[in-house]
């Protein structure tokens, strides 16, 4: 019978400009939710229809634009060939973050936070007991992604702490344990795993659990000899909330992982536009990771550069590539 693509083809309208916008969307439903979540406004998407086509009759169809779609998410493997066509980009889904212990911010705001953790009296502990991390997953990281990621089926990965060595950070108060990290050894450096906060209250931020996390973390690993922590994956959407924060901390974006998008503009329209104003991404050319980031017009003033260099610009992205979003031409390519 041969492989077949399957994919969804969804309509809503566009986040920002509320203008309607049609996509078509191969991939797992885990990332279909983060796509539709960056896409559509409030007001929802419907699911015009799914379907399972042979590869030689989907890039048919793709080509052609029978199914009438003003923008492709094509998830695929980076092991496997795959040529980036006409007006299409390639995206990891996925980038890692490290960072160099002692963490050592130099950002106000990382220093603002780091000053609200001992405002609120935050203090550390870490302990390797079985209970202790089943408490911690049950009640604290479960509860936690369900709320953020609804979609997420948690239930799955309840257990899969056990396969790992790993330490448990405890984040109490004058209360009493309100938060936690998992610290997972399997590699070569320390990979700060499973974030939690007690019975997935998520106005416990408020108190800096996140930025305690971060902090203590680099505390207790520095002490045991490490110089280097990974702080895990973030979506590869420079605009994405959790990679502007790890920025703050001084990461640096040292892989990709072998899942891709293949980013394909298929009509040209303002909602595609809007889309690619309000969520520029890393973009894979040989073996760099660039950032691509889309304007309105042929130049681009240096205080612009600047701004975009500030806000977008991470140790591993080697340059920042700016596009005319009108026409997906190459306005400007700066070294980050």
């Amino acid at each position: 019978m041969g492989q077949k693509i399957r994919f969804t083809v969804l309509e809503g309208n566009e986040r920002n400009c509320g203008e309607p916008l049609r996509l078509l969307f191969s991939g797992s439903p885990a990332e279909r939710y983060d796509i539709i979540d960056r896409a559509f406004d409030e007001g929802g998407y419907r699911v015009c229809f799914k379907a399972r086509l042979p590869i030689a009759l989907f890039r048919s169809a793709v080509r052609a634009n029978l199914f009438r779609c003003d923008l492709m998410f094509f998830q695929h493997q980076s092991g496997k060939e795959y040529s980036p066509q006409a007006e299409e980009f390639i995206s990891p889904l996925w980038v890692r973050a490290s960072a160099s212990l002692p963490l050592n911010p130099s950002t106000k705001s990382a220093k603002s936070d780091i000053r609200k953790v001992f405002g609120n009296g935050l203090v550390w502990s870490v302990v390797r007991d079985t209970a202790a991390v089943e408490v911690f997953c049950t009640t604290m990281w479960g509860p936690m992604v369900k709320k953020r990621y609804p979609f997420k089926n948690v239930d799955e990965d309840l257990d899969s702490w056990t396969r790992y060595e790993s330490d448990l950070l405890q984040i109490s108060d004058s209360s009493g344990w309100i938060a936690g990290a998992l610290i997972r050894y399997d590699g070569t450096i320390p990979h700060v795993w499973r974030l939690g906060i007690k019975n997935g209250d998520l106005s416990l931020w408020n108190k800096g659990v996140s930025a305690a996390v971060y902090y203590f973390t680099s505390e207790y690993l520095y002490s045991k000899g490490y110089e280097e922590v990974s702080y895990g994956l973030s979506r590869a959407f420079l605009n994405d909330g959790v990679l502007q924060y790890k920025k703050k901390w001084g990461i640096v974006l040292d892989g990709f992982q072998k899942y891709r998008y293949a980013i394909r503009v298929l009509r040209k329209n303002r909602a595609v536009a809007s889309f690619f104003l309000h969520n520029p991404f890393c973009c894979i050319l040989g073996n760099k990771l660039v950032a691509a980031i889309f304007i309105i017009g042929e130049q681009v003033a240096q205080e612009e550069i600047s701004r975009y260099r500030s806000r977008y610009s991470f140790d591993g992205i080697n340059e920042l590539h700016i596009y005319n979003v009108l026409n997906l031409r190459l306005v400007s390519r700066t070294l980050r």
